[in-house]
């Protein structure tokens, strides 16, 4: 009884965090920074954290994933300039801490996981609207703007490119949800989402996120 309640609580607060974690995200980066810890140490401190590095080194996927770690954790051995190598790997520890945590036997039940992606939508179809009324508020001097390959204020500290990013895959994730919901509703919510989404990607006018929104479709196709 002891170990199934552990467990419960464990699936909870990891749920919570990811919820957080996606959230501050477009808020906080010390608060991303926190919930990302608590993420990491939720998901591998544990007993079974050997077994978990073990599925780790066999999963291609993740272990793929960690090659952004070790590219430059190894370029920077050779590196006359340690402390800009230690700020570097400090942004890119999470590539290797994330594949890790998810090579864990944690579980969590499709309507939390389709909680979590409502939760990113949400967050993502906000910080846009933000974005997007701090276009309206000026609209004249952005607009000139945009001739001198300026863009549109955006959360991520006006990081247009990661930004673009993160609306793209919320594109991929409101499609994923229409496809799967059963509920009319919902699919009636996520296709108006997905097309704001998408105008808002084009008035933004940032091709990494847009040759990105291509390339998911495209690859639809394919497979």
């Amino acid at each position: 009884m002891g170990i199934i309640l552990q467990n419960e609580w464990r699936s909870r607060s990891i749920f919570a965090a990811i919820i957080i974690v996606l959230i501050s995200l477009l808020v906080s980066r010390a608060l991303l920074s926190v919930s990302l810890f608590v993420f990491v140490v939720l998901t591998t401190l544990h007993s079974g954290i050997f077994s978990q590095l073990q599925r780790f080194l066999r999963s291609p996927l993740l272990l793929g994933m960690s090659i952004l770690f070790f590219i430059p954790f190894i370029s920077g051995l050779w590196s006359d300039n340690l402390p800009a190598w230690g700020i570097m790997l400090r942004i890119k520890i999470p590539f290797l801490l994330l594949p890790l945590a998810f090579a864990g036997n944690w579980q969590l039940s499709e309507k939390q996981w389709r909680i979590i992606a409502y939760s990113f939508l949400v967050s993502v179809a906000v910080a846009c609207c933000v974005s997007l009324w701090q276009y309206f508020l000026d609209m004249e001097v952005i607009n000139r703007s945009y001739l001198k390959a300026k863009t549109l204020p955006t959360p991520l500290e006006d990081d247009h490119v990661r930004f673009s990013w993160l609306v793209s895959i919320a594109i991929v994730t409101a499609a994923f949800l229409i496809y799967t919901s059963k509920n009319k509703a919902a699919r009636f919510a996520m296709i108006f989402l997905s097309l704001l989404l998408i105008i808002y990607l084009h008035i933004l006018s940032a091709r990494t996120g847009l040759i990105s929104l291509y390339f998911f479709r495209i690859a639809e196709n394919i497979f």
